[in-house]
């Protein structure tokens, strides 16, 4: 899913997808990279989140460093947590924090990803 829209997360430039990445001490579930440039830092969540604004403003303060060692950060919900999502976006706008995209992952047999660009 991530692999078939990689020129989204890198900007078109040539990247492969990697996981387990560290990126300044910590370890990304995902990242598109150009050699040992992470061009876009992929956090995901599959599930129990407790969906509160606490939960998003730590998120979105993870995110955030990630957009300093990266050129872009990216995290991955189910389609479950979309008020979640609307949580995160809310804290995003609030404290100004930008080049961060989240994408939404339908559920069940086929994946799709939907992303939100803000």
């Amino acid at each position: 899913m991530l692999q078939a829209r990689l020129e989204e997360f890198s900007g078109g430039r040539r990247a492969t997808l990697k996981d387990n990445v560290n990126l300044n001490g910590y370890a990304l579930d995902y990242a598109v990279v150009d050699g040992d440039q992470v061009l876009c830092a992929v956090e995901c969540r599959t599930g129990g989140m407790r969906n509160t604004k606490r939960e998003a403003f730590d998120l979105v303060a993870n995110l955030a460093m990630f957009t300093r060692c990266a050129e872009s950060a990216c995290l991955l919900l189910p389609e479950s947590a979309e008020t979640f999502s609307d949580a995160v976006k809310e804290v995003l706008e609030r404290w100004q924090i930008e080049r961060v995209t989240i994408g939404i992952v339908s559920e069940g047999p086929m994946h799709k990803l939907r992303l939100n660009n803000r």
